[in-house]
Formats: structure tokens, sequence, C-alpha cells
């Protein structure tokens, strides 16, 4: 194999319709595809890791701000009052859990 070829591989790899896989597996899915092997359920619904990504960084705005909820939560239980912001942060938390299923919905 040339460098030219293994470059091209590389960016195939990490930039085709395998979207962040390693070259031992893009390698691996070429090859089970020309032999006309079908594809088996885990390696057909085995999302990306770009889609793992965006996942977990939709999971971490959740937790961001269901964490700004439970502050909020423990004010409103303390004072008997609803603190300020409240409202928006309910909106943030609407916004973030939509976003979330939205992600996961995509790499199903």
């Amino acid at each position: 194999m040339t460098e030219a070829e293994y470059q091209a591989l590389l960016r195939a790899a990490a930039g085709g319709a395998g979207r962040g896989v390693s070259l031992a597996r893009f390698i691996t899915e070429a090859a089970l595809t020309a032999a006309g092997e079908p594809r088996t359920a885990s390696r057909a619904a085995a999302p990306s890791r770009l889609a793992l990504a965006e996942i977990m960084d939709a999971v971490a705005a959740v937790n961001r701000v269901g964490n700004n909820l439970n502050q909020l939560a423990r004010e409103k239980n303390a004072t008997g009052q609803r603190p300020v912001g409240t409202v928006g942060e309910v909106e943030r938390a609407r916004t973030a859990l939509q976003r979330l299923a939205e992600k996961a919905e995509r790499s199903l």
C-alpha cells in the first residue's frame, strides 16, 4: 500500500459513511461488504463515534440544567417563594431534553 492510499483510507474512515471509526473497523466493514456478508444487527445498529459524542454533549447539557433546577427547587423549598429565573431554567430544561431526544433518535 502506498502512503497516498493509506492516507486516503484514513480520511475515508474519519469522514466517510462510517464517520469516526478506526481504520481497522473501516477496512473490516469494507471487506465484509465486498464479500457479500450481510450486516449483522449489532454492526448495523452501532452508532458512529460522532453520534455518541453528540449524545454525550446533550446528556451533559441535561445534567447541567437538572443541577440548576435542583438548586432552584431547594431555594423554593427553603423560602416558599419561586426564585428569579425559574421559568427560564425550566424552558432550558425542555430544550435540552428535546435536543437529547432528537440526537438519540437520529443515532438509532
